[in-house]
């Protein structure tokens, strides 16, 4: 029910009636009402789902030991989850859903801990050499997630060639944050020169 759910949504908007989703998952819609009270707790169940895949993809972030593959994996699977339910991410972040859904989101996303564990995975690369000794870890993540964000994977998308999009995001980032053996780190730019 949810995957079938998960396409009518993202084909038809949160404008998707229950009866188009019973529909398409092939069963009557007392079925779904049986799971799931309404509308707004079926796109909760779908967020729901949407984070615990980008629980996986951090955790597979977590297991590799140096920057790039790391990067690698969190943006080919943010920019997959992101494919799979973009909209809905788009329709938490626009306010759409009711002000308890997106209490109860914040509060799921918040206790896994995203951007604390994407910050110490960037940390660990500063303290590897692998990036730049004065790249703020938290703003790192920051400008990383910005780069993730559902309306730019669909500017970039339709731009490049699906495959190339995470690798060219992950080039764009450590072009900033790569640590430069041949420059001095904490030397004042030309800018601040004068």
């Amino acid at each position: 029910m949810l995957e079938a759910a998960r396409a009518v949504f993202a084909a038809r908007g949160a404008v998707a009636e229950i009866k188009d989703i019973a529909e398409a998952a092939g069963v009557g819609v007392g079925t779904i009402y049986r799971h799931f009270p309404g509308k707004e707790a079926l796109l909760t169940a779908l967020i729901h789902r949407a984070l615990d895949e980008i629980e996986s993809v951090v955790e597979a972030a977590e297991r590799t030991t140096t920057i790039r593959p790391r990067l690698q994996v969190i943006v080919e699977g943010t920019l997959r989850v992101h494919g799979s339910y973009g909209w809905l991410m788009e329709a938490l972040l626009a306010g759409t859903l009711a002000a308890s859904s997106r209490d109860a989101i914040r509060a799921d996303a918040e206790s896994r801990n995203f951007d604390g564990r994407i910050q110490a995975l960037l940390a660990a690369g500063i303290e590897a050499g692998e990036l730049r000794g004065d790249l703020d870890s938290q703003l790192g993540t920051l400008v990383l997630q910005s780069l993730l964000s559902p309306w730019m994977y669909e500017k970039i998308r339709s731009r490049r060639e699906p495959d190339g999009v995470a690798g060219a995001l992950v080039d764009i980032f450590l072009r900033g944050a790569a640590a430069h053996r041949h420059e001095p780190a904490n030397e004042p730019g030309p800018e601040a020169a004068g």
